[in-house]
């Protein structure tokens, strides 16, 4: 509501300013009171898991583009076909 009338309204800078940094640094602060210590074979595993993560994201991209090209080809010959053969139907 109060974007609908003000545009850039209390609430809203309110929230930009002091709400959204004040929430997403409280996990940071909570762990930085009490730390964790995870050793070195557990660190490495947790890294490999995200790293793992980040190239599976990256490849099914790769893999999506890749089948949307050929769709995207298959569907161009397609018309073009269509697109000849009923100019070759009408004298």
């Amino acid at each position: 509501m109060d974007i609908m009338h003000d545009r850039a309204g209390y609430y809203i800078c309110w929230g930009c300013l002091v709400w959204v940094p004040s929430v997403y640094t409280s996990p940071a602060m909570a762990l930085v009171g009490t730390p964790v210590h995870l050793g070195t074979p557990l660190t490495l595993a947790i890294f490999a898991a995200g790293a793992a993560a980040i190239w599976i994201n990256y490849d099914s991209d790769r893999q999506g583009s890749s089948v949307f090209k050929t769709v995207q080809h298959a569907i161009r010959v397609c018309l073009a076909f269509s697109w000849t053969q009923t100019a070759s139907l009408n004298p």
